[in-house]
């Protein structure tokens, strides 16, 4: 009955509909590009740790400069629901977290994490750490501004890589910010973000409808609603992943 199913959770972004995808809980396209992602990741890591890193970056850079293109032709703002979510284009992702982990693994990768890890001062750690943050601070009030068809993905591509690396050679080292992360609290919701995610959007429509219908158009309790909305979220993640996602989890573990 599994097997039968991934054909057609997969098929559902395959053939990309805006108006579908878009709809009650528009981040479940998520689980459809992760099933086809799943089934390919064998045959994508063996290609692209097999290649040199020149002809990688010529393939990739044609890849995304296609995405590109195809983006700008979509109609304004569409490009989310036809392209974003296709599992063909959602795969740059995927790729780059790949090259991040080839990085990481090779010689010169090593070195620039240790040098990363071991500055030489207090204030280079810290300046470091906000250098990386205000570029990602900086990619989103830029993607505020751009062409709404490229702002979902492309201008985070290399920021995200960046902060990426940075942080994650940067978790054993000092820091304000390396502390921040290390957080018990922010821990916790880490590891319920993937159903954070599946759920946000269902969670905020359900409080937006109960407030809507006692409130109308004219919400004097904005502030108090977008808090519900937070802490309804956090504890639909919870359960989802206590009643839902491990229990799967635990089951596909018999399989593998």
């Amino acid at each position: 009955m599994v097997s039968d199913s991934i054909p057609f959770a997969v098929d559902t972004n395959l053939v990309s509909a805006h108006d579908f995808t878009a709809h009650l809980n528009e981040a479940t396209w998520f689980i459809s590009d992760l099933i086809f992602f799943y089934l390919i990741f064998k045959y994508l890591y063996a290609w692209i740790m097999r290649h040199s890193w020149l002809y990688l970056l010529a393939t990739i850079s044609i890849y995304m400069a296609v995405y590109i293109s195809i983006s700008l032709c979509a109609q304004a703002d569409y490009s989310a629901g036809y392209i974003y979510t296709h599992p063909l284009f959602r795969m740059i992702d995927f790729m780059i977290g790949i090259l991040l982990y080839k990085v990481c693994k090779s010689e010169k990768g090593k070195k620039i994490a240790d040098k990363i890890t071991n500055p030489t001062s207090f204030w280079q750690v810290n300046l470091s750490d906000m250098g990386v943050v205000l570029l990602f601070i900086a990619m989103y009030f830029l993607s505020i501004h751009c062409n709404p068809n490229i702002r979902c993905a492309i201008i985070y591509w290399i920021p995200s890589a960046i902060t990426v690396f940075y942080f994650t050679a940067r978790d054993q080292g000092k820091g304000c910010f390396i502390r921040i992360f290390h957080n018990k609290l922010l821990l916790w919701l880490g590891s319920i973000s993937f159903e954070i995610f599946l759920c946000h959007n269902l969670c905020f429509r359900i409080i937006q409808s109960i407030f809507l219908k006692r409130y109308g158009e004219g919400n004097p309790h904005q502030e108090f609603q977008f808090i519900l909305s937070l802490a309804f979220i956090i504890l639909t993640a919870w359960i989802a992943k206590k009643a839902i996602v491990l229990p799967i989890q635990h089951q596909l573990q018999k399989y593998l």
